[in-house]
């Protein structure tokens, strides 16, 4: 459940239309530019402040990028704990969309933190703006730190490799620093536009705050879900045609003596005539690409594996069994379903990532 990246990026831009920052945005122009606020009305260099807020948006991605890989390392070393860490997580981001609708007051969350911010002479070229953007990107204010938590959060509990945690940090980078360099070009204009939109931007915060709080209530809810799991009988009801979610079992006697597979791993019970078996076969062959593992397949048409098969509880096919290294069953998954749940229901037996 890795969070969209448009998601993401609209995320940063209401950051930066937030009551925290957009009220501050001719002074940080100024402050860039080395000019007055007056002279950006007026006549502002426009080239210089470009450049320049563009130093100031590659500043601020860089602690970013590395609260992206951090996260989603984290939430690697935890990947055992998935469930656990989606659900508490989800109660972190209602606490801060809560937080920004103004329901709750958390005192430690409203403190204006800028770490260096003060001691930084952006007006001193690019470096000076990029060190400036950096500074604010190691601060905290109350309208940002909550939905930046919150992306961080969504970041960690998917379990992101750390080029995705990174890359996902970036565009709310991206998000938040993009209107400022367009800011930056359009200086008279955006301006006088920012100071009609100031006035609204108590909206945005508590738009921001709903988005969280749903967001957080999803995040908790898809754990009661079990995407791995499909009611067999669904297969068991279904004719064996093309727009089946699965067949039945076929009319194969059973060899006598032959118990359920046992042990470690992944089982996949098929038929030959199962148009539901073939559309499945490249996804979990994908996925066993994707996953470095192998899936053992049983085939149903023959006693012995309609002995596995009833041994097992299986009622129709496709079906895939996984199970834990003591042999207990801790995921199935009935019918045809797309290659992300079956490596998710992957990642979930071996407790780790799959590669991208």
């Amino acid at each position: 459940m890795e969070p969209s990246l448009p998601a993401v990026f609209s995320a940063g831009v209401l950051s930066f239309a937030s009551p925290c920052v957009l009220p501050m945005v001719p002074i940080y122009l100024a402050t860039l530019s080395g000019a007055s606020v007056s002279a950006l009305s007026q006549d502002p260099p426009r080239g210089r402040l470009v450049l320049r807020a563009s130093a100031f948006a590659l500043g601020l991605a860089v602690p970013f990028v590395l609260l992206g890989l951090a996260a989603s390392g984290a939430g690697r070393l935890l990947a055992a704990h998935r469930a656990s860490l989606a659900i508490a997580g989800g109660a972190l981001v209602i606490l801060f969309g809560l937080k920004q609708l103004r329901v709750l007051s958390i005192p430690w969350l409203e403190r204006d933190v800028r770490p260096g911010l003060d001691r930084v002479r952006a007006e001193g070229g690019l470096l000076g703006a990029l060190l400036f953007g950096a500074a604010f990107g190691l601060g905290w204010t109350p309208c940002v730190g909550p939905v930046l938590g919150a992306v961080l959060t969504w970041t960690a509990q998917a379990n992101a490799s750390p080029l995705r945690g990174a890359l996902t940090l970036a565009v709310y980078a991206a998000g938040l620093a993009l209107p400022l360099i367009v800011a930056g070009a359009f200086a008279p204009t955006a301006l006088r536009a920012l100071r009609r939109v100031a006035r609204h931007a108590i909206w945005v915060e508590r738009v921001s705050g709903l988005a969280l709080v749903l967001s957080g209530i999803w995040l908790i809810t898809q754990q009661g879900v079990a995407p791995s799991v499909v009611s067999p009988s669904e297969a068991a009801a279904a004719p064996c045609a093309e727009a089946a979610v699965g067949c039945g079992l076929p009319g194969v006697a059973a060899a006598e003596g032959v118990a359920a597979p046992t042990g470690a791993g992944l089982v996949e019970f098929v038929r030959r005539d199962c148009p539901a078996c073939e559309r499945m076969a490249p996804v979990v062959q994908a996925a066993e690409r994707r996953c470095a593992v192998t899936v053992r397949r049983v085939l149903v048409d023959e006693p012995e594996g309609m002995a596995q098969a009833r041994a097992a509880g299986v009622l129709g096919v496709p079906t895939l069994v996984g199970r834990d290294a003591h042999g207990g069953e801790v995921a199935r998954l009935v019918g045809v379903h797309p290659e992300s749940t079956l490596v998710q229901l992957i990642e979930e037996r071996e407790g780790r990532r799959c590669s991208l």
